[in-house]
């Protein structure tokens, strides 16, 4: 993940779905508001949930939530 922070391009995640808040923490960490994230879960399914923020919101938002499912993040591009 530390080797992504210099990445100035839009770029997308996949892990586990039990690891999604650890991923989150770690983008947060690396990140921190410099970069906006789209998360994605069940994409294509009729309960398909797209949320946008930055990671330590939506890590926030997903402690609450306990959301379930196959996730895919979208980091956006660096900002100039």
């Amino acid at each position: 993940m530390k080797k992504l922070r210099s990445e100035k391009n839009t770029f997308v995640l996949m892990d586990a779905p039990y690891r999604l808040l650890q991923v989150l923490k770690d983008i947060g960490d690396i990140f921190g508001t410099t970069r906006r994230l789209s998360v994605a879960f069940n994409v294509t399914m009729d309960d398909e949930k797209i949320v946008r923020g930055v990671a330590d919101e939506l890590r926030i938002y997903f402690e609450k939530e306990n959301a379930k499912g196959e996730f895919v993040i979208v980091v956006e591009q660096l900002q100039k």
